[in-house]
């Protein structure tokens, strides 16, 4: 990546961020925010703040149901059927092509050069503030 793609990046995404920023700030009580690092390891984090937020219980026979069917890897395998990330499953999973390489925090740092991560958190570091993370 370049300075050039980074900035058509930003500006590709900056009305999805505005967007998401004004819901996040509207519906702040009535959605149940996860953030994948908090859960990327452990998806039982994502089901006990289910069973949390909707006052129920998820069994475990269907939490290992949902594990098999939606882990990394078989998304992995669902993202590698499509040609690159402009295609994708948009009637069931939305998952894209060129889409899921490792999953670990941080990836995207394998793209972008060294030099350009700091041009990349700042250009982001007001909305990654609003979603919790320190920069």
């Amino acid at each position: 990546m370049t300075k050039k793609d980074i900035d058509d990046t930003v500006k590709f995404l900056d009305p999805y961020i505005i967007n998401f920023n004004k819901g996040k700030e509207r519906f702040s009580e009535s959605v149940l925010w996860l953030k994948y690092e908090d859960f990327y390891k452990d998806t039982d984090v994502i089901f006990n703040a289910m069973e949390k937020y909707f006052s129920t219980t998820i069994p475990n026979k269907k939490r290992e149901n949902i594990k098999a069917h939606c882990s990394i890897d078989k998304n992995r395998k669902r993202s590698k059927s499509f040609k690159n990330f402009g295609e994708y499953d948009y009637l069931k999973t939305e998952i894209h092509g060129d889409h899921i390489f490792k999953g670990e925090i941080g990836g995207w740092k394998a793209v972008v050069p060294d030099d350009l991560h700091d041009m990349v958190n700042d250009k982001f570091k007001n909305d990654l503030k609003l979603w919790g993370y320190e920069i």
